[in-house]
């Protein structure tokens, strides 16, 4: 088993005691095995020499170093990543090693935490070639290195300039005050609202941005007695005619959505409207030919008293319900089909011509002009 293994081997690599060193703790995977399970799978650690000359490790330390890196490979086994991640990053703290932050960033990747992953892959890249003096080294470069090209296509980076003289205690994010030193900031694309607060009591300025995967979006700030600087999207798309609406129009696309949606809605309409004329019509129909059959025979007269009452009145009270539901029909059909025509007619594309349809009165019905 994983666990088994990873505890023997990871106990041999904190036999190394004395003054808190960073312990690498190397793969055993052989080249093969590892291009097949990396993907699905935590690099595993195995035995390693004690080296001549080192210190041991405190008794807690080792333990819980030990103790975190195999739950951290339970959790893992069990699909539950980001709880897998909690127990490598407790490891990692305990003592630091190039295995540990590579199945880190891992589980952060297969959990879904773009950004957290990332910055773990990050760190993992600044370590040093293996092998190397160094206890911890980064063995596994080229495919760490694919994969945070791969990681930054789908985030967006935050970045601020402050004008000179201005003194801001930090930027808060989702209730988050981060320092300015921490900018560049990686975020998961998104709409996010922050505010820029100063050192003074009430230097408060809120901001609405939007974050855009693989772009980088700067904010400038400026003195909080000046009004505030627009935000700046590097890398954006070529500039062109403003597509923008004016104030208080909805867009060609918000448009043709609300259409489609009433189309679609017609149509099933239509279909219940249908039925019920089915219905109705049917019942009709029964009324009348049981009249008809009544009044079939020699010697009887259907305009006196022997005329059958009942079926007729029942055919006098289904006829006009009917005839109503066939034009509710009919009318809710026409006005379905014109949506569509709107709904799925018009631009294509950059200078195609909208599609035009008329309507207009005709003998007999309307009259559709393209």
């Amino acid at each position: 088993m994983w666990t088994s293994g990873v505890a023997v081997a990871l106990a041999a690599n904190l036999s190394l005691a004395g003054t808190v060193e960073p312990v690498q703790i190397p793969p055993v995977q052989s080249a093969e095995e590892e291009q097949a399970e990396s993907a699905t799978t935590p690099a595993e650690a195995p035995a390693a020499q004690d080296e001549p000359g080192t210190s041991t490790l405190g008794d807690a330390l080792r333990e819980e170093a030990l103790e975190r890196y195999v739950e951290g490979g339970v959790l893992f086994e069990r699909r539950e990543y980001l709880k897998a991640a909690a127990a490598f990053e407790r490891s990692y703290a305990a003592i630091p090693g190039g295995i540990t932050l590579y199945n880190l960033a891992l589980s952060y990747e297969k959990g879904g935490d773009v950004v957290r992953a990332l910055q773990a892959y990050v760190r993992y890249l600044d370590l040093p070639d293996c092998p190397t003096e160094e206890p911890s080294c980064a063995d596994r470069r080229g495919e760490v290195t694919k994969t945070v090209e791969k990681l930054r296509g789908k985030v967006g980076v935050l970045a601020i300039t402050i004008e000179d003289g201005v003194d801001i205690r930090g930027i808060e994010i989702d209730d988050d005050i981060i320092p300015p030193e921490d900018f560049p900031l990686v975020l998961e694309p998104g709409k996010f609202e922050i505010r820029v607060r100063g050192r003074r009591r009430g230097e408060v300025r809120v901001r609405p941005i939007e974050i855009e995967p693989g772009q980088r979006t700067s904010l400038f700030i400026e003195g909080f007695d000046k009004p505030p600087a627009p935000k700046v999207v590097d890398d954006a798309e070529p500039k062109g005619p403003s597509t923008a609406p004016p104030s208080g129009r909805m867009t060609e696309e918000e448009r043709k959505r609300r259409l489609k949606i009433a189309f679609y809605g017609g149509v099933g309409l239509t279909a219940l409207s249908g039925l019920a004329v089915a219905v109705t019509g049917g019942l009709t129909l029964q009324a009348y030919n049981r009249q008809d059959e009544r009044c079939r025979g020699e010697g009887v007269d259907c305009s006196g008293t022997e005329f059958p009452a009942a079926d007729r009145d029942r055919v006098e009270q289904l006829r006009p319900i009917t005839n109503t539901m066939v034009g509710v029909t009919a009318g809710l059909g026409l006005v379905t089909v014109v949506v569509g025509l709107f709904a799925f007619s018009g631009k294509n594309g950059a200078g195609a011509r909208a599609s035009v349809t008329r309507v207009a009165p005709a003998p007999g019905g309307l009259r559709l002009r393209f």
